[in-house]
C-alpha cells in the first residue's frame, strides 16, 4: 500500500474526505463549548474552521489537476466532472 497518492485523483479523494468530517466534529465541539461556557474550546473551534478553510486551496489545485488528467478519459463523463466542479 502506498502511503504517498500516485495521482491527482488520489490527492483529491484523500484530502476531500478532512473537511466535512472535521467541520461536523468542530460544530458538535463548538455547541458543547457554547453550552458549557468553555472559551478556550471555542477558541480551538474558531482555529480549527480556519484551517479546514485553508485546506481548501489544496483540493481545488488537486482538483483542478485530476479535472485535467481525467479529461480526456473516455470512461469519465465531462459533464458529471463540471457539475462536481460547479457544485464544489
Amino acid at each position: 500500500m502506498h502511503i504517498i497518492p500516485q495521482s491527482w485523483s488520489h490527492l483529491h479523494i484523500l484530502i476531500g474526505v478532512f473537511p466535512s468530517i472535521g467541520l461536523v466534529i468542530g460544530l458538535c465541539i463548538y455547541a458543547a463549548a457554547l453550552r458549557t461556557g468553555d472559551e478556550f474550546a471555542r477558541r480551538i473551534c474558531l482555529v480549527l474552521f480556519c484551517l479546514l478553510g485553508l485546506l481548501s486551496l489544496p483540493i481545488y489545485v488537486s482538483g483542478a489537476g485530476s479535472m485535467a488528467n481525467l479529461s480526456g478519459t473516455p470512461r469519465f463523463n465531462k459533464e458529471a466532472m463540471n457539475a462536481h466542479y460547479l457544485w464544489a
